[in-house]
């Protein structure tokens, strides 16, 4: 007994030739969702690592003042092992993932219902692997190849590459990367602080105070016993609603009192 080996029909060269462009949409489609996922949630995790860091520094004191330094080394080792599982997953994963003809065409049969199928089985049993194409009549798949050659040139519609993840990716990452960017050009000193602390774990950097004053010139360094000691202050940073001076002399008596505010809480006297 001997095989029968299927007669060579028509190939849907131009069908074939638009699902590899499918395929190259879809890989770089694939590319830039993942990277701006991974965008995304890198961002996100430094605003929320500058935001803890940052107002945990307002609420605390001393050396308490910021994120510990151990959650720092945390959430850093954290976020790079998060990198390279995005990375690794939404990026790297799609893109090694081979997509086969048949399977691209019944994405096109899914945005284009009125194919009927025609697109697969032209695919599919035209195919020299295809041991279904010995079951079916030679002119009957070369009408169905026909068919589908004739409408080629619209089988990549719109419908069938859904942007609307990709445009909302897109627009995620560019509101939380424009956020990030103006927030450092705005405050440049704490950003760079922000960078020493968090990423070059730098434990020699501390937070600024939010309050700073500067004793102005001319404050004289000795006074004679009864003699008044004029001071004044100028406000450096911060927005301070009460300034005090205290004093202690050498018998161990001491006092405090209230700072006059003038030029718009600025100066101090």
């Amino acid at each position: 007994m001997t095989g029968s080996t299927p007669t060579p029909g028509k190939k849907p060269q131009r069908s074939l030739q638009i699902l590899a462009v499918l395929r190259r949409k879809i890989r770089t489609v694939s590319l830039l969702r993942g990277l701006l996922r991974l965008g995304s949630i890198l961002v996100l995790a430094l605003l929320l690592s500058f935001g803890l860091d940052y107002f945990l520094n307002l609420l605390g004191s001393g050396q308490s003042r910021g994120l510990p330094f151990a959650a720092r080394v945390v959430f850093l080792l954290g976020a790079s092992a998060g990198f390279v599982f995005l990375l690794a997953r939404g990026v790297l994963g799609p893109l090694s993932r081979r997509l086969e003809d048949p399977e691209l065409a019944m994405l096109i049969e899914e945005a284009n219902p009125e194919l009927n199928q025609a697109l697969v089985t032209a695919v599919e049993l035209s195919s020299a692997e295809s041991s279904g194409s010995r079951d079916v009549s030679r002119e009957l798949l070369d009408s169905v190849v026909d068919d589908v050659e004739a409408g080629a040139g619209s089988l990549l519609s719109g419908r069938v590459l859904d942007l609307r993840r990709l445009k909302l990716h897109a627009g995620i990452f560019c509101l939380a990367t424009v956020g990030v960017l103006a927030g450092a050009g705005w405050q440049p000193d704490l950003a760079a602080i922000w960078l020493q602390r968090n990423v070059l774990l730098d434990r020699s950097v501390d937070w600024p105070k939010s309050v700073e004053l500067e004793i102005e010139e001319g404050t004289p360094e000795f006074v004679a016993v009864g003699d008044e000691l004029p001071v004044a202050v100028r406000v450096l940073r911060g927005s301070p609603r009460i300034v005090e001076v205290e004093w202690e002399v050498e018998d161990g008596s001491g006092g405090r009192k209230p700072m006059e505010s003038s030029q718009g809480s600025k100066r101090f006297a």
